[in-house]
């Protein structure tokens, strides 16, 4: 995380967001249609994980310096407590829907939920403004 850190502080918040979100995506595509009964199909989840956890790590990078970047400072602490709660609700419907998905259609396809949610976030995250002045990119 550290070097995605300084990779986002030279180059910007937007531009790793829509890459994270793809590679992450692609992780959990491929979940549903492998299971781990072989030493191939374990080294595609394998890889699939890596995928998986590599993105999601990176994007508590962006997001969170984008948070930052975006709230006065006297306000952060309450913001933050507000992103704990959605955090923490969104977690009731989540749960809700991916019991259903799993009773319905085996648990392996709760991962396809996911990268739908994910990959339809990316036209909202285009839209927030870059908080990372054109003055340090350039001098960096």
């Amino acid at each position: 995380m550290y070097v995605l850190g300084k990779i986002v502080d030279k180059y910007g918040r937007k531009k790793f967001l829509a890459p994270l979100i793809l590679i992450s995506s692609i992780g959990f595509f491929i979940i549903p249609f492998f299971s781990p009964d072989t030493i191939f199909n374990f080294i595609i989840y394998v890889i699939a994980f890596t995928l998986i956890l590599i993105a999601l790590m990176g994007l508590a990078v962006p997001l969170i310096t984008w948070r930052h970047d975006l709230l006065p400072e006297h306000e952060r602490g309450k913001y933050t407590g507000i992103q704990n709660i959605m955090d923490t609700i969104s977690q009731i419907p989540g749960a809700i829907i991916g019991g259903l998905i799993a009773d319905a259609f085996g648990i392996q396809w709760i991962f396809i939920v996911v990268p739908i949610f994910l990959i339809g976030s990316i036209p909202f995250f285009m839209t927030v403004r870059e908080t990372l002045s054109k003055n340090v990119i350039e001098e960096k």
